[in-house]
């Protein structure tokens, strides 16, 4: 993850490991190779002509055409996530009302401690990377910040999807205090509305290929992430009883879909943004700049629903949510424009 590693990933254009296959298929034309590389490893384009351009980017999808199984493991992984992520909450709620809070939670841990000793039966041992080895240094972080703020439609994915999944998450501990308190829903009921909807990140999952293919990479990805801001909003509009249960159902059901659909494109998009030596440093500072706005969202939220109370604390919570396809790229001046196609293309 070292700031020192070999440049050998930047130039062997014709052998981008790190860029999935669908990267490639999802968009036309191909992303720019200046885009794909930091100006280091951008000299083979400086002089060359726009021809020497489209021609290395021609070998770059052809060389990425046959990774197939990286791709197909992936949708295994999140087959199996939301797969598990539906389960999970509906067998935990049922089991608190069945054996109590104490007998599920240490029922929960004997599992956690299965899964740890479960990686003992791993025997191949993992390849060794084609660079060296290097310790992780604070420079790593500030590198990886400077990066995506260096790229203008990444800078704005990345302030999405942290404001985004910051005031998402800083909502749960209020709907449990709302629905489990106020309501007094059932921890079985708690757990269905919570736990079934996940099959949605599993259909999401599934039809993103198809989507894609049908609506293009990047107007598919602003669409899923305007659409995901929309349901999280009915939870501060929950009346009690069986009613509320369905509603809390259907909006999250509806809010997992275009998540399992985002996530994936989003994954794609940063990564064919991002050389190969600079995608870790980039992922690091993505992941603690979301894990910090998540915690300082979640406390601030914490103190609001005390004062206010926990629905007027997700109203809020809703309410901002609903700005954040402002921050998506071209999101202030519009992404669909009427009669036409998109401001981005596809």
């Amino acid at each position: 993850m070292g700031g020192d590693a070999p440049q050998a990933a930047g130039h062997d254009r014709r052998r981008p490991a790190a860029l999935p296959r669908s990267a490639h298929h999802s968009d036309r034309p191909p992303p720019r190779s200046a885009e794909l590389c930091p100006p280091a490893g951008r000299r083979g384009v400086r002089g060359g002509g726009e021809h020497r351009v489209h021609r290395g980017e021609r070998r770059l999808s052809a060389a990425a055409r046959p990774a197939r199984r990286p791709a197909g493991g992936q949708q295994q992984v999140r087959i199996d996530h939301w797969t598990t992520t539906a389960v999970g909450p509906t067998l935990g709620g049922a089991a608190v009302g069945l054996f109590g809070p104490v007998v599920t939670v240490l029922a929960n841990a004997a599992g956690l401690l299965l899964s740890a000793l479960g990686l003992t039966a791993i025997r191949r041992p993992e390849e060794q990377p084609p660079y060296r080895r290097t310790r992780w240094r604070v420079s790593d972080l500030t590198w990886g910040k400077r990066r995506v703020a260096a790229d203008p439609r990444l800078h704005a994915l990345f302030r999405n999807a942290v404001v985004f999944n910051a005031l998402l998450l800083a909502t749960e501990p209020l709907a449990a205090v709302l629905l489990l308190g106020e309501l007094g829903w059932a921890p079985w009921q708690y757990g269905v509305a919570f736990g079934l909807p996940c099959l949605g990140g599993l259909v999401g999952a599934q039809l993103t290929r198809r989507l894609r293919d049908r609506f293009g990479h990047r107007r598919l990805l602003h669409g899923t992430g305007v659409l995901r801001a929309l349901p999280p909003i009915t939870l501060a509009l929950v009346p009690p009883g069986p009613a509320g249960v369905v509603l809390v159902l259907v909006a999250q059901f509806a809010l997992l879909t275009c998540v399992g659909m985002f996530v994936p494109l989003l994954a794609t998009e940063r990564l064919r943004r991002v050389c190969a030596d600079s995608v870790a440093r980039v992922l690091v500072w993505w992941t603690v700049a979301g894990r910090l706005a998540v915690a300082a969202t979640t406390a601030l939220w914490g103190v609001l629903g005390v004062l206010a109370g926990p629905r007027v604390a997700i109203a809020l919570a809703g309410l901002l949510l609903l700005a954040t396809p402002l921050l998506l790229p071209g999101g202030r001046r519009g992404y669909f424009r009427p009669g036409g196609t998109s401001s981005t293309g596809r």
